[in-house]
């Protein structure tokens, strides 16, 4: 599934000198609208198509048995669909006798309208005036970053090279925590605003990225926004190294964590730059403010909810 589960996460409240009851109260009340906020955070972020996911009547629906009537039949086949896989066209394509099949890799559900080359609906056109539709169509780009998924919490991940401990593993959450934001622009999503993975959010407005408690990592959080070609962050969470960085272009990271300056460069922004060109999102657009454009069909998204 494009969309991925957002962890809701509640902070403590405390109050000295107050009855046990009033605390309780307090802190159930206080949970209650911060679950409700994130909640609809979630929700705008398409976690409505996971929890309906698959989406289908219990039980086997019977097909009619094969071979199906000799007419003239084009499938169309996003290779990254969800819905319908390859494999699942295929079968239906070896059922119907003279039956034309055509992919597009690198396209998911919505073949017609989320193919940027295309080659499918050109192929359709050759269809319908009775010509051969074609081979497979070319790959073409997601415009999605390959983004591995985030450590669940800080002890997984290594400290950049020449920074020690707890500071050094929170350096490195942040470019980690900065490409899942790259991913979240990407068109494997609808919106350029949603959830974070494991907390917050994030949105684009004005031409500007702004995050608030944007969390990739259990227990690291970053709030802030780009300017000027600087992403200007507060770094927080039980687990990290405490403190205000700038990310630059190029990856350099500089500013105080945990009490110790810090400037070193993220690993990851030279190779990006190549998949930019490509036409994938990159770290460096997050700072650039300048997100890959969505379609109203997204490519990878197999049913928009937003």
């Amino acid at each position: 599934m494009s969309a991925r589960s957002r962890a809701l996460s509640v902070r403590r409240a405390g109050g000295g000198g107050m009855s046990s009851g009033f605390v309780i109260a307090s802190r159930a009340a206080s949970a209650s609208r911060r679950a409700s906020a994130d909640l609809r955070t979630a929700a705008a972020d398409e976690i409505g198509l996971c929890l309906r996911w698959p989406g289908v009547p219990s039980g086997r629906v019977p097909a009619p048995a094969a071979p199906y009537p000799a007419v003239p039949t084009l499938i169309l086949q996003g290779g990254e669909d969800l819905r319908t896989p390859p494999e699942a066209s295929a079968r239906v394509a070896a059922a119907v006798p003279g039956a034309q099949r055509v992919v597009v890799p690198g396209v998911g559900h919505a073949v017609v309208g989320g193919d940027p080359s295309g080659c499918g609906l050109r192929a359709l056109r050759r269809f319908l005036a009775g010509r051969p539709a074609g081979g497979d169509c070319a790959r073409v780009g997601t415009g999605v970053p390959a983004a591995a998924l985030p450590p669940v919490s800080l002890r997984g991940v290594a400290p950049l090279r020449g920074l020690r401990g707890r500071v050094g593993r929170t350096a490195a959450a942040v470019g980690v925590t900065i490409d899942d934001l790259a991913f979240s622009l990407s068109p494997a999503f609808l919106a350029y605003s949603g959830g974070g993975l494991r907390g917050g959010s994030f949105a684009v407005r004005g031409g500007r990225v702004l995050v608030r408690r944007f969390s990739a990592i259990r227990g690291v959080w970053v709030t802030g926004a780009s300017r000027r070609g600087r992403l200007r962050l507060r770094v927080g969470g039980r687990a990290a190294a405490h403190g205000r960085v700038t990310l630059r272009s190029g990856g350099r990271l500089r500013g105080r964590l945990g009490g110790r300056r810090v400037s070193v460069r993220l690993p990851g922004f030279g190779a990006a730059a190549a998949g930019a060109r490509a036409g994938a999102s990159d770290p460096a657009s997050v700072i650039r403010a300048t997100p890959a454009r969505k379609s109203s069909h997204p490519r990878l998204v197999p049913s928009p909810t937003r």
